[in-house]
């Protein structure tokens, strides 16, 4: 029963998605961004990837921010100094009014 339930829930999964993605449009456009991770989370994608291409037909901008991160050694090492490590993480950008909620396919 689950499996065809999803079936058939499966044809609204994008309207479903549309009308969260005008509210989140609502709600973010004060913060301007949301975390890709958390993007795709909040609208049911598999995973990252298929949140950029959801963000690609709808014309949202993605940005990427780098972000050093300090590590630091084992116990053993004579250096105490930490090494620091570009970390790159991604976000989804509201502030844009470029975005279409109604994208042409084709």
């Amino acid at each position: 029963a689950p499996y065809l339930m999803a079936c058939l829930l499966y044809r609204y999964m994008n309207e479903m998605r549309m009308e969260a993605l005008r509210s989140m449009r609502q709600a973010f456009k004060n913060s301007d961004s949301i975390s890709l991770q958390e993007f795709a989370r909040i609208l049911l994608l598999d995973d990252d990837g298929l949140a950029e291409e959801f963000c690609e037909t709808y014309g949202l901008q993605i940005v990427s921010l780098h972000a050093p991160q300090a590590t630091f050694g084992s116990v053993d090492d004579d250096d105490p100094e930490p090494e620091t490590n570009e970390t790159s993480s991604k976000v989804v950008n509201f502030s844009s009014d470029s975005f279409d909620l109604e994208p042409e396919f084709g």
